[in-house]
């Protein structure tokens, strides 16, 4: 059941087509996540600490993402220090007030949700790939695309140390 809510919160959620042609953030702008709001309903509270964005955009990135985030100590992505980030503008409000984010509560992290599409937009996204995007100051440093699991693990724990009783 679990996994049939995720495949079609992904599936709903990336099929919305834009004919307006959106330029893609690079390495010097800033970014600005003051507008995403958590699974909780909480603002991101913090932006200067913000270090590390992932951002996934389909199943494949999502289970990457999610194997490797259960490795590390959460406590940098509960300060803000790393930020994991979900675009669900194309879900239906009924599924994603009803169904998708009363199911996100249960994490025990923050997952950065955009309801409209206006903060995700411009992310880079690669199919299959997390987008991670390095931060300093509020300006992008880096952004590249990983599919594997063990290389992202490997970035987020040089970042956030190894998590209590993972392995």
């Amino acid at each position: 059941m679990v996994r049939l809510f995720w495949i079609l919160f992904f599936i709903i959620s990336t099929t919305s087509c834009s004919t307006t042609q959106v330029k893609l953030i690079s390495v010097g702008d800033i970014l600005d996540v003051t507008a995403l709001e958590n699974q909780h309903g909480k603002f991101f509270e913090n932006p200067s600490a913000l270090e590390l964005l992932l951002y996934v955009n389909g199943m494949t990135a999502k289970d990457v993402a999610r194997a490797s985030i259960e490795k590390i100590d959460l406590q940098c992505l509960t300060e803000g220090r790393v930020a994991y980030v979900a675009d669900i503008s194309g879900m239906p409000n009924i599924i994603s007030h009803l169904v998708a984010v009363p199911r996100m509560r249960d994490y025990p992290y923050p997952i950065w949700l955009d309801y409209d599409g206006a903060s995700t937009k411009q992310l880079p996204v690669k199919e299959g790939n997390v987008s991670v995007i390095d931060i300093e100051q509020g300006k992008i440093t880096n952004m590249e695309f990983i599919s594997e699991e063990s290389i992202l693990t490997k970035r987020l724990i040089s970042r956030c140390g190894k998590g209590i009783n993972r392995n």
